[in-house]
C-alpha cells in the first residue's frame, strides 16, 4: 500500500512536471538550429512534449518530439547562399519584406502548422527572434508565457520593448565592425546605423509582419510592440568573452556556448587523413558556415586558397558542398557537412579558418582554436573585428587579399605562440561558469513555467517611451525652468535698474 501511493505520487508529479512546449523556429538557418537542439532534447528529456516548427529536420527521432517542417531551407536562405551576391555593411535593406512574405504565407497556411499551432492548447512558446515578429499575433492568441531566443546580441530595435537600451557610445551595432573602444567618428557611424536600422525596422519590417498575421489570424490582434512588451524572458547567445560588454536586465539570461560540447572521435577516414605520416604535425579546418556556399566562390579566390594550401606542409580539411575540385592538392580532403566540434576539438587541429560566424567563433573558441576571419556580412563583421582585438586571430578581406598575404596571416598564427596561449585562456575562461548555459536555460525555463511567466523580472521601463527612458522630458522640463528663472532673473534685475535709473533721475530733477 505504502509503495503503491509512492508510486503514485511520483506518477503524479511527473504530470504536473509534463509540460506542452512549442519551439517557433519556421525561418532558420542550420547552424542556428544546431544551437537550439541540445535544449529542445534537454527538455523532451524532462519528459516535456514538445513540438517544433522548423525548417531543418532533425535526424535523430525523439519520442517526446514533434517536428513539422512548412518549408525546407533553400527556400528560407536560397538568396544568401551565394557568396558573390553578399551585400556591403552599408546594406541595410538586404533582409527585404517583399521576398519573405511569401515564404511567412506559406508557413501559415501550411496544413499541419494550422493544425499543430491553431488547434493545439500550449503552457509555454519558445520563438526565435529570427523574423519571429511576424508569428507574435500567433503568440498573443495561443495566450501561453513566452521566451524568445536570439543566436547573436540583440539590437536596440528588439531591445526597446523590454526596457533596455545599449549606449551606442561603447556597444557596437551587433552588425557592425566597431570595436567598444571608439573615435568621435566611429561613434557617430554607429549613431547612425543604429537609428537607421530602427527605422527600416519599425517601417518596413514591423509593418510587413503585422500585415501578414493579421492577414491570417484577425485584423483586432495588438502590434509587435505590445505583444513584445509581454515576453517573459529573452535567452540570448551571448557571453563577454565573445561580445562586447552590455547593460542587460535580469529578464535577458546568457547562454552563450549552449550548443559548444566536448568532441567525440571522429570518423575513421578522417582521423586517418590528420595523422598519417608525413604530414600527421596538425591540420587546417576551413568552412564558411551553413549558409554561405563555398562552390558559388569566385574562381580566383578558390586559386588563392588551394596554392596557398599547397605550399604549406600541414594537412587542410574543407567543407566543400560537392566534395568535387579540379586540381586539388593532396594534403587537402573535401567534406560536404562536417561534425565541426569534434575537429575542433581534436589535438591535431591548429588553426580555423572560418566565415566569423558567431556560433563558430564559439566553438573555437571553446576549444581553444585560433582563428583566420573572412567575414561576409552581418555580425560577421563585429565577430571577426572582436577576433583580431582580442588577440585570438587575424581579420582578412575576403574581396581583397593576395596569396602571400593569406600565407604570412597563416604562418604568422601558427609561428607566433601568443595567438595559441590567448585562445586557450579565453577557452579555459569560457568554460569556467558557476553553472552552464544549459543549466542556466533549464532553470529558467522552469521559473517561467512555475511563476506564470514570470512577470517579476520584467522592468517598468517596459512601459516608457523614449523620451521617458532617457529623462528627455524631465531634462526638458528643468532646462524649462531654468531658462525661466534666469529670464526671470534678468527682468528683475532690469526692471529694478530701469527703477532705480528713475528714481536717481528723480532726486537729481528735484
Amino acid at each position: 500500500m505504502k509503495i503503491h501511493l509512492i508510486l503514485s505520487s511520483i506518477l503524479t508529479l511527473q504530470v504536473i512536471q509534463c509540460k506542452k512546449i512549442l519551439f517557433l523556429i519556421p525561418i532558420s538557418t542550420l547552424s542556428q538550429k544546431h544551437f537550439f537542439q541540445p535544449l529542445i532534447n534537454t527538455l523532451a528529456s524532462h519528459g516535456h512534449l514538445i513540438t517544433v516548427i522548423t525548417n531543418v529536420q532533425n535526424p535523430t527521432r525523439n519520442g517526446n518530439v514533434t517536428e513539422i517542417i512548412p518549408i525546407s531551407i533553400h527556400e528560407a536562405f536560397s538568396d544568401q547562399e551565394d557568396i558573390t551576391k553578399i551585400p556591403s555593411k552599408w546594406d541595410i535593406s538586404f533582409f527585404d519584406m517583399n521576398q519573405y512574405t511569401h515564404i511567412l504565407d506559406k508557413i501559415y497556411t501550411h496544413p499541419e502548422f494550422q493544425e499543430a499551432v491553431l488547434d493545439t492548447k500550449y503552457d509555454l512558446i519558445f520563438l526565435n527572434l529570427y523574423f519571429g515578429q511576424a508569428f507574435f499575433g500567433l503568440v498573443h492568441k495561443i495566450g501561453c508565457p513566452f521566451i524568445l531566443l536570439h543566436t547573436y546580441p540583440a539590437a536596440n530595435y528588439y531591445l526597446k520593448d523590454l526596457g533596455m537600451y545599449m549606449p551606442p557610445s561603447h556597444v557596437p551595432f551587433p552588425t557592425f565592425d566597431l570595436t567598444d573602444r571608439m573615435t568621435f567618428l566611429e561613434r557617430v557611424q554607429n549613431y547612425v546605423v543604429d537609428w537607421g536600422v530602427y527605422f527600416q525596422v519599425e517601417y518596413n519590417h514591423i509593418p510587413a509582419f503585422e500585415s501578414i498575421y493579421r492577414k491570417h489570424l484577425g485584423a483586432d490582434l495588438p502590434s509587435v510592440r505590445e505583444i513584445h512588451r509581454n515576453a517573459s524572458l529573452v535567452m540570448m547567445n551571448t557571453h563577454f568573452l565573445t561580445n562586447h560588454h552590455r547593460p542587460l536586465m535580469p529578464d535577458v539570461v546568457e547562454i552563450g556556448g549552449l550548443h559548444c560540447h566536448d568532441p567525440k572521435p571522429l570518423s575513421h577516414d578522417l582521423e586517418q587523413f590528420v595523422t598519417s605520416p608525413p604530414l600527421n604535425n596538425g591540420f587546417i579546418l576551413i568552412s564558411f558556415g551553413s549558409v554561405l556556399n563555398g562552390t558559388s566562390l569566385p574562381e580566383s579566390i578558390r586559386q588563392k586558397f588551394i596554392s596557398t594550401f599547397s605550399r604549406l606542409k600541414l594537412r587542410v580539411i574543407w567543407k566543400w558542398e560537392t566534395e568535387q575540385m579540379d586540381n586539388l592538392p593532396s594534403n587537402i580532403i573535401l567534406k560536404a557537412w562536417l561534425q565541426q566540434q569534434d575537429i575542433l576539438g581534436h589535438p591535431n587541429c591548429r588553426l580555423f579558418i572560418s566565415h566569423g560566424g558567431l556560433l563558430s567563433t564559439q566553438q573555437a573558441m571553446y576549444h581553444g582554436v585560433p582563428l583566420i576571419s573572412f567575414p561576409f556580412f552581418f555580425d560577421q563583421l563585429a565577430n571577426a573585428k572582436l577576433i583580431a582585438q582580442q588577440g585570438i586571430g587575424i581579420e582578412m578581406d575576403i574581396w581583397n587579399f593576395t596569396e602571400d598575404e593569406l600565407e604570412v596571416a597563416i604562418r604568422q598564427v601558427l609561428d607566433q605562440p601568443k595567438y595559441t596561449e590567448r585562445v586557450k585562456l579565453f577557452s579555459r575562461l569560457f568554460k569556467d561558469q558557476i553553472n552552464s548555459p544549459m543549466e542556466r536555460a533549464i532553470f529558467w525555463t522552469n521559473h517561467v513555467l512555475k511563476y506564470d511567466g514570470a512577470p517579476h523580472l520584467r522592468s517598468s521601463a517596459r512601459s516608457l517611451n523614449y523620451l521617458e527612458l532617457h529623462s528627455i522630458d524631465v531634462i526638458v522640463f528643468l532646462l524649462s525652468l531654468l531658462c525661466t528663472a534666469v529670464m526671470l532673473a534678468y527682468c528683475s534685475i532690469k526692471l529694478f535698474r530701469r527703477i532705480l535709473c528713475n528714481r536717481r533721475s528723480k532726486e537729481k530733477f528735484e
